[in-house]
């Protein structure tokens, strides 16, 4: 059949090889639109929930991505020049097309107290830059006061600001940050800056990506140019040989180009893949040709069986890896396998073309690589020992296996990098400095933030984020209206009605802050956070940590006024209603004395307790309110004042006590400060019922805090279907970001690699016992390349090398590439059996296919192992992992399944 196809195929030689460079002409113009794509999120399909959820929160909420500039400052970063430096590049980024959002020190909203009431500024007035050090002085001391700011645009050391930039979700993230870049460096002057944040980080990669590309296939070509010239000793075989890979990476290219697929983190290796791989396939062609240098047809018409069925089963291994969920890695597969193709196809039909023309000429023997006496010598050791060979082999795979559960897993693109690369460096400082750069989101979605039983739930997930060490500087909403009340109240903590809230938010809605947490519809807010520990490990502890977090926190709930509480559910109510605060209580102050907190709780409900602490504390609240100018009636007898608050205090008819001093006044005014008075007198119970208790604790702040929150108008305990009274409040919690996204890519690879492994199996075990005609001599086929990939997997577990989005690969390669050797070693033998006893067939493959096998191996492993030259860890890890497993490959084929043939004497080989 080959033989009536080749003198087809000889017959239109011209035409086809006019045809080959045509198509090659056209598709090299592919390459010049070829793109790199740095974003490993491009890696999980768009489908994902959590991925749909990431750009969800992004479109809602201007942007999904941070990036931090960070200046250093000399000394510090508290001086006019460093000020003036961050005002300039502050007001340059918010124009350019792409950033939603720009925060830093020159440009930050700020909450102060005033005689009026608060008021709600910028830290700094627009452009204005602090002139001397007195001034600075101040301003240090107030912003290392706040906790919104210090760490978060401010080191704690005061050395470095940090202008925190929002990208817009409807750009390219690479493009705004490569622009925010380029004027930075134009900009900057004699500071040091740095890039943070994973928009910078694509940067870095997508660099990365093509300087290896440019580094690594020269380096590739180099390696197997020295190792088959030292094989064949002719510059026109060696050149030869590459022609079918270099066309084959030339057309996959070009498709990838025109099809607008980019290479990516994985990809970048295809060149190299493609060029070791191809390559094979010409060296045993070639070494067949050699043999019948007057006939080219016999010469393929020997081997193309095996060349065939080796390129098909290395098709396969790069093919499987489209059952993997990760889009990088299954595109990185499907033109891998389409290349592998294009390589076997020229090789078996436009490389015999070529030595149609190319007369190549027979190395001389004592010149032979490798050494036939050398192939004598290895071809007798590998048929002498039959059990040792084979015991060897059993207590490798045993000990390997053990080490496979010690494999660990890695795919944070940071630790990609090098220690000592700028990027790793620079994370190092920002998880220092700023707590990192990795955004995490917890998204509420509610019928209306403004809710304060809403608000209390946002703050109490806080709370439990705040003690997760790799979770820094959480944010939400309830952070502001905190704040706002405190600077009121002088409690840190949620207002207990829905006007409160209102009337607090009013005075930062549309503030860019703001923004960020709560959609413009008021129904979703969000709690942000950062992270900055470059490692999967940790990055799994993080989502673990969130979803923990999230299933203990209750979805439903109802919100009661304390006013009205119904007498056949009070005790059940007040008893749920502390429980509920003795957890966030418990949670947040460390505290062990937990009963003495609920009875504390539970006092709060119990009439006559602390009174005459409320009573001397409304006096004083009343004493104030009727000599401001805020009072409806201002009484400036003091006499007379102190006669009405003493009874509003001591009556329990506020109305008659009000009828009594001003009858005579409007009753809308009269009914306007009946409800003012029973605030201030509720307020004194609530500050009467904290100052009294929280004595007793340590850790007052925090806990003085909560004391007040618990005892505002509105309890909310969660939902109860025996309890038919109050609102229902439903909320739905859900988290994203960048280390669940991490997370979620790890899962896949896992996945992944299960998936691959099997179904690369299933093809080549199916195609090599199609080839042989029989089930034993599949499985006899697999022996070898199983025993390499468990090795493999043994080594990992070993060495401590993760398995990452690179070496998910290896093992599919092992067995589409390492089946090769196998196919070869059983193809010659079973052609030989038939002529020779075994010994002088197993001499006869060993000096013959033999050669070709090792040649084969040595161009694969040292093909690959210029992959050490790159800068990713992955990629050069990956390229010392092939090197050594195909040389165990190709050493199992040669050693260990001779003795196993020796051993069983299978029929198959013989038919």
């Amino acid at each position: 059949m080959m033989k009536k196809f080749l003198d087809f195929l000889f017959k239109i030689k011209i035409f086809y090889i006019s045809f080959i460079l045509l198509v090659s002409f056209f598709l090299s113009f592919g390459i010049f639109k070829l793109k790199i794509q740095g974003d490993i999120f491009k890696a999980l399909p768009q489908s994902d929930p959590y991925v749909k959820l990431f750009d969800k929160i992004g479109e809602e909420f201007n942007g999904n991505m941070i990036g931090m500039v960070i200046l250093e400052g000399k000394p510090d970063i508290f001086n006019e020049k460093t000020f003036r430096k961050i005002n300039e590049l502050t007001e340059t980024y918010k124009k350019i097309n792409g950033v939603s959002s720009c925060l830093s020190l020159t440009d930050m909203m700020d909450i102060r107290k005033t005689e009026e009431g608060i008021e709600i500024t910028k830290l700094l007035p627009s452009n204005y830059i602090p002139k001397n050090k007195r001034e600075f002085d101040s301003l240090r001391s107030y912003i290392m006061s706040k906790k919104r700011f210090k760490g978060v645009i401010v080191s704690e050391n005061g050395k470095y600001a940090s202008i925190i930039i929002r990208f817009s979700q409807k750009e390219d993230r690479e493009k705004v940050a490569r622009e925010i870049k380029k004027i930075t460096e134009i900009k900057k002057g004699d500071f040091k800056v740095y890039y943070s944040g994973f928009p910078f980080t694509i940067i870095s990669v997508s660099e990365t990506i093509r300087k290896e590309i440019l580094k690594l296939i020269p380096f590739a070509f180099l390696i197997l140019f020295l190792i088959l010239f030292l094989s064949f000793g002719d510059l026109r075989a060696v050149f030869l040989i590459f022609i079918p890979p270099l066309l084959s990476i030339l057309w996959i290219l070009g498709i990838m180009g025109f099809l607008n697929i980019p290479l990516s983190i994985i990809s970048n290796i295809l060149p190299v893949v493609i060029l070791v791989v191809g390559s094979a396939y010409g060296i045993h062609l070639l070494n067949s040709s050699l043999k019948y240098e007057k006939n080219v047809k016999e010469g393929v018409n020997e081997v193309w069986i095996p060349i065939f069925m080796a390129g098909i089963t290395t098709f396969a291994g790069f093919l499987s890896l489209i059952f993997t969920q990760l889009d990088v890695i299954r595109k990185f597969g499907i033109f891998t396998s389409i290349g592998i193709l294009f390589s076997l196809f020229f090789t078996l039909t436009f490389l015999p073309i070529l030595l149609s023309f190319i007369k190549i000429k027979k190395i001389k023997e004592e010149i032979d690589f490798p050494p036939i006496p050398f192939m004598k010598r290895i071809s007798y050791i590998a048929i002498k020992d039959k059990f040792l060979t084979i015991s060897i082999s059993s207590l490798i795979f045993l000990i390997s296996l053990i080490f496979i559960f010690k494999i660990k897993r890695e795919v944070n693109m940071i630790s990609y990098f090098p220690k000592n690369d700028p990027i790793r460096i620079v994370t190092e400082l920002v998880m220092k400095e700023f707590g990192g750069s990795m955004p995490s989101y917890i998204l509420f979605e509610i019928e209306d933030f403004k809710n304060p039983c809403v608000l209390k739930v946002i703050k109490y997930v806080e709370d439990e984020i705040e003690k997760f060490p790799y979770l820094k500087h959480p944010q939400s909403i309830s952070d502001f209206i905190c704040e706002m009340n405190e600077l009121l109240t002088g409690f840190s903590s949620i207002p207990d009605s829905k006007e409160k809230v209102e009337n607090l938010y009013f005075l930062i809605d549309g503030k860019p802050e703001v923004e960020i947490m709560v959609s413009k519809d008021y129904k979703k807010a969000l709690i942000q956070m950062v992270s900055g520990i470059g490692e999967t490990k940790i990055d799994r502890e993080i989502s673990s940590k969130i979803e923990e977090i999230l299933k203990k926190i209750n979805k439903k709930y109802l919100i009661i006024d304390i006013d009205s509480l119904p007498n056949e559910f009070k005790e059940k109510i007040i008893n749920d209603y502390v429980d509920f605060y003795v957890k966030i209580i418990k949670n947040s102050i460390n505290s062990n004395d937990i009963p003495k907190i609920k009875n504390v709780l539970l006092s709060f409900f119990k009439e006559n307790l602390y009174e005459n602490k409320k009573k001397e504390i409304a006096f004083k609240e009343l004493d104030k309110y009727f000599g401001s100018e805020e009072a409806i009636f201002k009484i400036k007898d003091e006499k007379k004042k102190k006669l009405i608050i003493n009874e509003l205090i001591n009556s329990s008819k506020i109305d008659d006590v009000l009828h009594k001093y001003f009858k005579n006044s409007n009753e809308e005014d009269v009914e306007f400060l009946k409800e003012e008075i029973k605030e201030i007198i509720y307020e004194a119970k609530r500050k009467g019922f904290v100052e009294e208790f929280v004595k007793n604790f340590e850790d007052k702040e925090k806990l003085k805090n909560y004391l007040y929150e618990f005892t505002g108008k509105k309890i909310i305990v969660p939902y109860n279907d025996n309890l038919n009274c109050g609102k229902i409040l439903e909320i739905k919690i859900s988290h994203s970001g960048v280390p669940l996204i991490y997370t979620r890519i790890d899962e896949n690879l896992l996945r992944s690699q299960i998936q691959s492994l099997l179904m690369v199996i299933i093809l080549v075990f199916i195609f090599v016992a199609i080839e042989w005609k029989s089930i034993i001599g599949g499985i006899l086929s697999m022996i070898p390349i199983l025993f390499t990939t468990i090795f493999y997997f043994g080594i990992l577990g070993f060495s401590n090398i993760p398995l990452d989005t690179a070496n998910v690969l290896i093992a599919p390669i092992i067995i589409g590439i390492g089946i090769d050797y196998t196919i070869h070693v059983l193809s010659k033998i079973k052609r030989e059996i038939k002529l020779l006893e075994y010994k002088k067939a197993f001499e006869k493959m060993f000096l013959e296919t033999g050669k070709a096998v090792i040649v084969n191996a040595l161009s694969v492993a040292f093909g690959f192992l210029v992959l050490i030259f790159g800068n990713f860890l992955p990629i050069k890890r990956f390229g010392i992992l092939i090197f050594i497993t195909m040389l165990i490959s190709s050493i199992s084929a040669l050693f260990l399944l001779p003795k196993l043939l020796f051993l069983i004497n299978p029929k198959f080989i013989k038919k």
